[in-house]
């Protein structure tokens, strides 16, 4: 058996037709409803290359051919029970009925749609002249029909904007103290809700400053920032070098949205764009993914705290008179040492 998660939908109409799942190691399975008995939907699926994937999404491929000339021998069969569940367990199919097949001649184009959504995030943000943002989730209860929890949706966007205001900060960090202060007084990372729109979940949301004379957003900084480190989604090594140069409250805000990710079994992707931007950034987040790059980052719980080193004039010398919590106010406890050892401080 193979455990495979939600990604995307392709076609709905009356429950999912066609969608794309993927494995612990984010490999792309198709998946078409192949028949709806009184025990449940079932799914004929294969897996299949991100080029064909692309081509089935394009139109340019055939939706029979894709499981009648499968890139790969194996093909799986999986039954849905309960349809508030968004992940599949596949069985190995030695035959495959010809009444599962689709019918000849259908092919999907989704690449005007895909083209229209992101256009909208950039028009949006130059009609608005703020960053918008598209976030998308994927809930359990939103398998049928697009739905999700309040609280869900509550802890998704708390989450989600606790990490770009936690991002906008480590931008800040390297700034004045004043020019800090004054960013910082704008709210310049708060996102607003704008309004909900068709998918799995979809929620617009823009930031709350409008960007200036030139169309710079300063929590355009903040999602690149975020950008940095979703991108690595794949390779948790390539996450935790990330996470080591954004080590604090960042990491923190980071690994409280994977846990969201996996514990929810809620995917999570997001786009954005700026005034200035001629196209949006897409990012996505599976649970598989998420829960083997938050291990990854507990692991190292020095990521999630920042280090700094107080250092006194003593005695006519430069020297160091003991290290303490950032904000404690108190010396911390006397070691030895030498100059320059860092401990751990709570971060930004």
């Amino acid at each position: 058996m193979i455990a495979v998660h939600l990604d995307s939908v392709l076609l709905y109409a009356d429950g999912v037709q066609l969608a794309v799942f993927r494995d612990r190691v984010a490999s792309p399975y198709l998946a078409v409803l192949a028949e709806r008995t009184k025990d449940g939907d079932t799914y004929l699926c294969t897996r299949v290359s991100p080029g064909r994937l692309a081509g089935i999404r394009g139109g340019r491929l055939d939706l029979r051919e894709a499981f009648e000339s499968p890139e790969l021998s194996e093909m799986y069969s999986a039954t849905v029970v309960d349809a508030e569940r968004n992940h599949l367990e596949l069985a190995h199919l030695d035959a495959v009925p010809a009444k599962w097949l689709p019918d000849h001649g259908f092919r999907l184009d989704l690449s005007a749609r895909a083209g229209a959504a992101g256009a909208d995030v950039t028009l949006a943000a130059q009609d608005r002249n703020r960053a918008v943002v598209y976030l998308h989730l994927n809930p359990p209860e939103a398998f049928e029909e697009p739905k999700i929890d309040a609280l869900r949706l509550s802890r998704a966007l708390s989450a989600f904007q606790k990490l770009v205001d936690r991002a906008y900060r480590r931008v800040l960090s390297s700034e004045q103290r004043a020019q800090r202060r004054a960013d910082l007084a704008v709210d310049e990372s708060t996102l607003q809700v704008l309004s909900f729109a068709e998918g799995s979940f979809g929620v617009h949301l823009q930031a709350k400053a409008a960007a200036g004379l030139f169309g710079e957003t300063p929590v355009s900084r903040a999602l690149e920032r975020v950008d940095s480190i979703v991108s690595e989604m794949a390779d948790p090594d390539a996450s935790v070098a990330i996470a080591r140069a954004n080590r604090g409250h960042f990491v923190s805000a980071y690994q409280e949205l994977l846990k969201f990710v996996f514990e929810g079994e809620t995917p999570l992707s997001y786009r954005w764009s700026a005034p200035i931007s001629d196209s949006g950034q897409q990012y996505s987040i599976l649970p598989s993914q998420a829960r083997d790059v938050y291990a990854a980052l507990v692991a190292r719980e020095d990521l999630s705290r920042r280090t700094r080193v107080r250092r006194d004039v003593h005695q006519g010398g430069c020297g160091q008179r003991g290290l303490e919590a950032s904000g404690s106010g108190r010396p911390g406890p006397q070691r030895e040492h030498r100059g320059g050892q860092l401990s751990p401080s709570v971060a930004l």
